[in-house]
């Protein structure tokens, strides 16, 4: 029997759009193909790692995912091809130094698009602690246009840094050293459009002071023609009146807001009309939804 192993040529671009539309393990198994999809695999402006959450229980596997992870990235360091994705999803059972790992090999290879979730997995009724990232890496991130992370402990002191080209960023279950920590990395993002901060975790904090932060937080947003708040609960956004006394609105130009809140707890609609009025005085528009 003859079997046939011709494998017809295609042009590079056509090569590129077929790796594209395929998952990154497939398209990095098609690279056996020829050593002219070996070449393209090797410089796709995307790459993305999703470890399946079936296999949390199977050792063997999740070795076999490690090394697959360092595989490619070892592979990948032949080139210097700027990246336009990197994504890493994963559960955090150890392996911490593969993640800073692969978060410098995105960084150093100026990557727009950055998206980290470690999955967090239940031991004996509680969540198995947070993986801790080295805040300083993200300095270099001159190219970030997306930053998304999930299930990660930035606990090391965030200096002030410039992520001038950041228009995204989403913040899970992260936590950080302090509240000022939180401030630093926000205030070095001038460009931001859409921000989404979720169960953000610091060390607690008296009310005032937190209404404080809160304040020095939305002074970050007073240049964007329009604001979106998501709160948990009403409560989050009422500051006292002995605080309006001597306190400054942390939004005086805003002239659109736009209010979602989660929580159903029961609050005083003037109360939080009004708060909501001296936080952004020169409004033109509000909304408040509250979800039911």
């Amino acid at each position: 029997m003859v079997v046939d192993t011709y494998i017809p040529y295609l042009p590079d671009p056509a090569v590129h759009r077929i790796l594209s539309f395929v998952s990154p393990k497939l398209a990095a198994r098609s690279s056996i193909v020829s050593k002219q999809w070996t070449r393209i695999w090797d410089s796709l402006p995307a790459l993305v790692f999703d470890e399946d959450d079936k296999i949390c229980t199977d050792s063997h596997r999740r070795k076999l995912f490690m090394n697959y992870i360092g595989n490619c990235l070892k592979r990948r360091k032949r080139d210097q091809c700027d990246l336009d994705k990197f994504g890493l999803r994963m559960r955090y059972n150890g392996g911490a130094s593969t993640m800073n790992q692969c978060l410098s090999f995105a960084i150093e290879r100026n990557v727009k698009e950055l998206d980290i979730c470690i999955i967090r997995r239940k031991m004996f009724g509680k969540l198995s602690r947070l993986c801790y990232f080295s805040s300083t890496v993200f300095s270099s991130a001159k190219s970030l246009t997306i930053l998304k992370l999930e299930g990660v402990n930035l606990k090391e002191s965030i200096h002030p840094m410039r992520l001038l080209s950041l228009k995204t960023m989403s913040l899970e279950s992260v936590e950080f050293n302090s509240t000022s920590d939180f401030l630093h990395l926000v205030s070095g993002c001038p460009s931001i459009e859409n921000l989404l901060a979720t169960c953000i975790l610091w060390d607690a904090i008296p009310s005032y002071l937190r209404l404080n932060y809160l304040g020095e937080f939305l002074k970050q947003f007073d240049c964007s023609r329009k604001t979106s708040l998501h709160v948990t609960d009403a409560k989050g956004v009422i500051f006292p009146e002995e605080l309006r006394n001597t306190w400054s609105p942390p939004l005086p130009t805003l002239k659109h807001l736009e209010v979602e809140i989660s929580s159903t707890t029961a609050v005083n609609d003037y109360v939080l009309i009004d708060s909501l009025h001296w936080m952004a005085p020169s409004l033109e528009f509000l909304s408040i939804k509250q979800n039911s």
